[in-house]
């Protein structure tokens, strides 16, 4: 008997019904998936542009050196390994003539090498022009 005195009617209970919570914790679970996978986005994106940046450093400190050399220019490639934040980088240097013969086209590329020595991805040119002595 409910408090009308009717005892074919329960007295209505406060609360949620077991659906009800159910799909509440669905749309947090499925709210909660995309901000996981938002962050590992933002995560992953932020490594890349750190990498680049990187070896971006590395490609202009390698340009530098040679547009400041007094040594002659070599025609050709070159490539070589380095340390730079604490992690492996490889660049490579191709040094070619132009249609001017009094100035040489100096590109050189970086990229950082994983553990075993292979290329990941990230990799930055820059090409500068030299006037040759």
């Amino acid at each position: 008997m409910n408090a009308n005195g009717d005892p074919l009617r329960p007295q209505a209970q406060a609360g949620f019904t077991l659906v009800e919570v159910l799909a509440a914790l669905s749309v947090f679970s499925i709210a909660g998936l995309g901000l996981v996978h938002a962050s590992t986005e933002n995560a992953r994106t932020a490594q890349f542009i750190e990498r680049r940046a990187i070896a971006s450093i590395v490609a202009d400190n390698q340009l530098a050196g040679v547009l400041s050399s007094q040594n002659r220019v070599v025609l050709g490639d070159e490539t070589d390994d380095v340390e730079m934040a604490g992690r492996s980088w490889r660049w490579t240097q191709t040094i070619s003539e132009t249609a001017n013969p009094l100035i040489v086209e100096v590109t050189v590329s970086a990229q950082e090498l994983d553990q075993e020595g292979d290329l990941l991805g990230g990799a930055v040119s820059r090409t500068a022009y030299r006037g040759l002595e």
